[in-house]
């Protein structure tokens, strides 16, 4: 979770712009394999996770050619999208994104999120807990979160459809807790909306090389940011100051527990590009957001502090 303050360093890798999660004609999206990779490619991203849902595929066989999909401009890779059951109340589910596997007809919807966690894990892949408030999902049905890589902190088709795209307090309530749970901007595209729910939400991931396995890796280690726009351009820490250099934002967010938290605002209607505060000044856990004069966001990972609840 130290990546806080190295990600921006000159260390020879280079920054890819990913999508991680998307759907198509094989599941419940409206576009087909080829044109949502063709669209995400022309876009100008370097990866993109397909990430079906796995309740929703008409049979195992109905999964893409990952590798025909992809081209030297953007890699194409493999996830799934699983659903668990929530009883009290019922008519709830919990959703988890499998990214880097795609093995399907062995997890079940009645399983826990403990045992899902682990199953994602077992397959090599990735656990990232998708749009909890869209899905009415509480703090405590998460909690058990050790060993899921990220959480959606933006999903664009949850803005999109019913205002529900954010989820930073069921990320804050992870961190709080301890948990080295990282953020990801998403798009969760299907391609069938009137305003587009596709290209507004994504991660700038720093790699050694544009693989399945560097993006992962990266991914795991918290090697990337997340945005629905503004950039990040610096964060360091020096003799304790936390310093941040971002695009012309409207506010920089420092984000930590309860009431420790602090922002610099721009004034008189001019934008600002940095701000830095003392790292003893902040709880348990610290992250970044940049808030730009149109209202969109990029947030840093986490660095996790002190000690948990």
């Amino acid at each position: 979770m130290q990546e806080l303050f190295t990600l921006f360093k000159d260390d020879g890798r280079r920054w890819f712009k990913g999508n991680t999660h998307t759907h198509t004609t094989c599941s419940d999206g409206v576009r087909t394999p080829e044109e949502a990779a063709d669209w995400y490619r022309r876009a100008g991203y370097d990866f993109l996770f397909l990430t079906e849902h796995e309740q929703k595929l008409a049979t195992p066989a109905a999964l893409p050619d990952f590798e025909k999909l992809s081209s030297r401009e953007m890699l194409v890779l493999p996830g799934l999208e699983l659903y668990l059951d929530l009883d009290d109340p019922p008519d709830r589910t919990l959703h988890v994104a499998a990214l880097g596997t795609a093995k399907t007809g062995v997890w079940r919807p009645q399983w826990s999120f403990r045992r899902t966690i682990e199953f994602v894990l077992g397959e090599e892949g990735l656990p990232v807990i998708a749009h909890p408030y869209y899905n009415a999902v509480i703090d405590q049905e998460i909690a058990d979160a050790h060993g899921c890589a990220a959480i959606e902190v933006f999903n664009t088709t949850c803005d999109v459809a019913c205002g529900k795209g954010f989820c930073r307090s069921h990320w804050d309530f992870l961190l709080r807790r301890g948990i080295a749970i990282h953020g990801v901007a998403a798009d969760d595209a299907h391609w069938c909306r009137q305003i587009p729910d596709y290209g507004k939400g994504w991660v700038m991931l720093k790699a050694e090389s544009l693989s399945l396995r560097s993006i992962l890796d990266g991914l795991r280690d918290g090697s990337f940011y997340a945005s629905t726009g503004p950039e990040f351009l610096d964060v360091s820490m020096t003799q304790g100051e936390v310093r941040v250099r971002t695009s012309p934002a409207a506010r920089i967010n420092f984000i930590s527990d309860n009431g420790y938290s602090s922002v610099e605002h721009a004034v008189d209607g001019r934008a600002i590009t940095c701000a830095r505060r003392e790292l003893s000044s902040f709880r348990k856990f610290l992250r970044l957001e940049c808030v730009d004069a149109q209202g969109r966001f990029a947030w840093t990972n986490a660095v996790i502090l002190g000690q948990p609840e």
